[in-house]
């Protein structure tokens, strides 16, 4: 089950939890979490970190494929950070990269793409500047944001790339199928090109968007769906459930005001206002 739809697959233009959760199924990163939630190596088979803590080389294995055959390459992971912090990215997880050589000033507008300080070394070495050592960088790896994208893909798609099954490439344990930005039911099929595929077990995954939580209870109760998420009155009257399960997810939430000029937020008291009465609501 997803809660909506999964309008790209591109995680320079949208960044959503269905989105993420079907990414991590389809792709492979540098790293990936084992069943502890430890980052492990996927895409890369070992890296090298300088003595100042600010450059990190990273090998990648040799038989990584994309789901229509092309080799996975240390350009593909240029390509993709490239798209995630220029300027025009609108999945507003610019700041990810925030420490990698030059990318805040990229987003910004102040600096080109190709100064980011991510290079390609031959196909299979990624070497990676960063501003200031980061001990938890390799963490952060498994990020959907950090995927590469297939760069032959993007250069023949342009901005259909991630719109639809047939404009994107996979290299994870499934591919995706029958999909398209308004879909509300797709497939995901295994991909007989993942480099682990021997460890894959299921064929084919299905999912189904169910918004509401009282509907996706029901369907879950008629076999419908092997998982449901339930909220408000519907997860109240659950708690005694034997199939319960309490997921926990981090993160922050915040508003970002438009202060231009001549927009209504501009106005102080009007912030001030709002400020009052959220702080009442609580």
């Amino acid at each position: 089950m997803e809660t909506d739809v999964v309008s790209s697959l591109d995680t320079s233009v949208t960044a959503s939890i269905p989105q993420w959760d079907t990414l991590v199924q389809t792709m492979a990163g540098l790293y990936r979490s084992d069943k502890n939630d430890q980052p492990v190596p996927s895409v890369a088979t070992s890296y090298h970190k300088s003595s100042d803590g600010k450059t990190y080389t990273f090998n990648l294995r040799h038989n990584a494929k994309w789901s229509n055959g092309d080799t996975v390459t240390a350009q593909d992971f240029v390509t993709a950070w490239r798209k995630g912090v220029s300027p025009k990215a609108m999945s507003g997880y610019d700041y990810i990269f925030s420490n990698i050589k030059n990318a805040d000033q990229i987003s910004q507008g102040k600096k080109a793409v190709s100064s980011l300080g991510v290079k390609a070394v031959g196909k299979y070495k990624l070497v990676v500047q960063l501003e200031n050592p980061e001990p938890t960088f390799n963490d952060k790896m498994v990020i959907p944001a950090f995927y590469p994208q297939n760069t032959r893909l993007v250069k023949k798609y342009g901005a259909k790339y991630g719109t639809a099954a047939k404009y994107t490439a996979f290299d994870g344990a499934f591919k995706v199928t029958k999909w398209t930005n308004t879909s509300e039911k797709w497939t995901a099929v295994k991909n007989p090109y993942y480099y682990a595929k021997s460890a894959v077990k299921l064929q084919k995954l299905n999912y189904q968007v169910v918004k509401d939580s009282n509907t996706a209870h029901q369907l879950f109760q008629q076999g419908s769906l092997d998982d449901a998420v339930v909220s408000g009155t519907t997860a109240q009257g659950l708690q005694n459930n034997k199939n319960l399960y309490y997921l926990y997810r981090s993160g922050n939430n915040f508003v970002n005001l438009n202060m231009a000029k001549s927009a209504v937020l501009a106005n102080k008291q009007l912030r001030q206002a709002l400020y009052l009465e959220s702080y009442s609501a609580v």
